[in-house]
């Protein structure tokens, strides 16, 4: 999937470009193409006032440049950020015109308010909300400016007359509740929120994982991305697999694995975070006749598993669910560990570091793939009864295929 991330930044670095920054690195990460479009506030000491001014209401530089660029790299799906003051909403009229779906986070109320807090001399107010914003420039709630005011207004009065807001978006992503329920009634009558869990509590992106998640099995169309046959090293364990009883395929993908497992009598669960996926699954496990229970979930969320899961399975298998960084690696082991009762095993495939000078498959990001230190670390408290490094050509789908740098772990819980 490609993504066009479209951010104003700040001359003081805040929370708006680490954001900006953070999101175009895990889209990379996950192995999307990410496209930057940035203008930088700098710009500014070196227009004059009218010239500044009319490019906040529009302007013509921002939507000439994002024409060209959506014409030239042809993105699914732009995300933009800040769009105040010098890339403006021409940059939503000229992706919506182009046909690119539109993604806006409202990192502040700036659509409803001046100030963008719905603050005015150390109290909360809502004078401008539901309204034309001209208490904001009496009270000159921008800077202390009504002429910067007056602006900020004038803009936030053309484009919901213009129906920007309304019509040239189409999703808003709204960091908390309250965002929500203080937006929507009032400008965005398609408003939806999209305020979701995503890795920790209350992140404001989480939905639009979600959306690159879904457009990766989707853009596959009917075939599926990693293929219907079984990973390889999961596979040669099948001798070894009829220890147990119970399994669960976690991030499982469009169910190739899953259904393999039911294939060799197991009671087989499967968690994917993607609906799509999940459905690509079924209609491969009804074809073969086969049982699982699929869950749509994910497996990073808070208060995930439920306590009814807890050492409730004699196989953990993760293939290929180099999906996170070393932050969040830990957490996505401890849950797999939780899964699996004692005498139990996790198997993991993953690759080495080495697998990006192939590339072909896996995560751009190197922190992401697996060494032998980094699974011996993470599970020294376990008794690894294999650890292999090699290398092969392997043939799953369009998604992994070539020669391939690869290591695989059996281990078992104690107890």
């Amino acid at each position: 999937m490609k993504v066009l991330v479209a951010h104003n930044a700040y001359q003081q670095r805040g929370g708006e470009d680490v954001v900006a920054e953070a999101e175009a690195g895990l889209l990379r990460a996950h192995g999307h193409e990410v496209l930057l479009y940035t203008r930088h506030n700098d710009e500014l000491a070196q227009m004059g006032r009218l010239e500044a001014a009319a490019g906040t209401l529009w302007s013509r530089r921002t939507a000439r440049e994002v024409r060209a660029l959506i014409a030239e790299q042809r993105p699914d799906v732009v995300h933009v950020h800040n769009s105040f003051p010098l890339i403006s909403p021409s940059m939503h009229a000229a992706a919506h015109d182009a046909g690119v779906p539109v993604v806006q986070t409202l990192h502040n109320f700036r659509l409803l308010c001046p100030q963008a807090m719905l603050l005015r001399e150390g109290r909360v107010c809502e004078d401008c909300v539901g309204r034309a914003p001209l208490p904001g420039v009496r009270h000159g709630c921008y800077r202390g400016s009504r002429a910067q005011s007056g602006v900020l207004a004038g803009m936030l009065v053309l484009h919901r007359a213009l129906g920007t807001w309304q019509t040239k978006v189409s999703r808003y992503i709204a960091l908390n509740a309250f965002c929500r329920e203080v937006g929507a009634p009032i400008v965005l009558k398609s408003f939806s929120s999209v305020w979701k869990v995503f890795f920790n509590e209350d992140h404001p992106l989480q939905a639009f994982r979600d959306a690159v998640c879904r457009a990766r099995y989707r853009d596959a169309g009917d075939d599926y991305l990693f293929g219907t046959e079984p990973n390889r090293f999961l596979a040669h364990r099948a001798e070894l697999l009829e220890e147990g009883r119970t399994a669960l395929s976690v991030a499982d993908g469009e169910g190739r694995n899953s259904v393999w497992l039911a294939e060799q009598g197991l009671d087989v669960t499967a968690i994917e975070i993607s609906a799509v996926a999940v459905e690509k699954a079924r209609r491969l496990a009804a074809g073969r006749k086969m049982d699982v229970r699929f869950v749509q979930a994910d497996m990073l969320a808070p208060g995930w598993p439920p306590a009814e899961l807890h050492d409730a399975f004699d196989w953990v298998v993760g293939i290929f669910i180099q999906f996170v960084g070393p932050e969040w690696r830990e957490r996505q082991f401890e849950v797999m560990k939780q899964l699996t009762r004692p005498g139990g095993r996790i198997l993991l495939q993953g690759y080495t570091p080495k697998q990006h000078e192939y590339r072909t498959g896996g995560p751009s990001a190197i922190e992401n793939l697996y060494t032998r230190e980094t699974l011996q670390d993470a599970f020294a408290d376990w008794v690894i009864e294999e650890l292999v490094e090699y290398e092969e050509d392997i043939a799953e789908g369009s998604g992994h295929r070539g020669r391939s740098a690869l290591i695989g772990l059996v281990a078992r819980k104690p107890g």
